[in-house]
């Protein structure tokens, strides 16, 4: 009997630990949202322009707003990225979002990327976040809200 309880005990505890590991929607936006904000980096060293915020809707919908009000921000959805695999000058793409160096690229078509660049030390990690939106929209119950 005691092993028992012990056995039920780990496992409510893994179950627990198994839904921490999988981020909200909303965890995951704030996290974006927070790096692009304070880690976002100019295009190029003789340009101040840059991404100052993005906004995510769960539909996949994706709003780029530049530092620059003069340059119109852009928008597209995580869901109609070319996903078919195809390789340009930076690498081959599956999943419709490339990282290089710095760059974060989303594959709105064959030619045209619509690129966030984040300081190296978060550029990885914000490029994870926005491959986990994408992964998880298969999922259909994920970033559900609740009934």
């Amino acid at each position: 009997m005691k092993r028992i309880i012990i056995f039920i005990v780990l496992l409510i505890a893994s179950i627990e630990l198994n839904a921490q590991d999988k981020p909200t929607f909303g965890e995951t936006v704030k996290y974006i949202q927070d790096k692009v904000k304070n880690f976002s980096i100019g295009f190029n060293d003789s340009s101040e322009l840059k991404v100052d915020n993005v906004t995510i809707e769960k539909n996949g919908d994706v709003l780029v707003i530049y530092s620059d009000k003069k340059v119109l921000n852009e928008k597209f959805n995580l869901n109609s990225l070319k996903t078919i695999a195809f390789s340009n000058d930076i690498g081959n793409c599956k999943c419709g979002i490339t990282l290089h160096d710095n760059n974060i690229t989303f594959w709105v078509n064959d030619k045209k990327g619509i690129t966030i660049r984040i300081s190296n030390q978060y550029s990885k990690s914000v490029y994870n976040a926005f491959v986990h939106l994408l992964s998880a929209k298969d999922k259909e119950d994920l970033f559900a809200d609740p009934k």
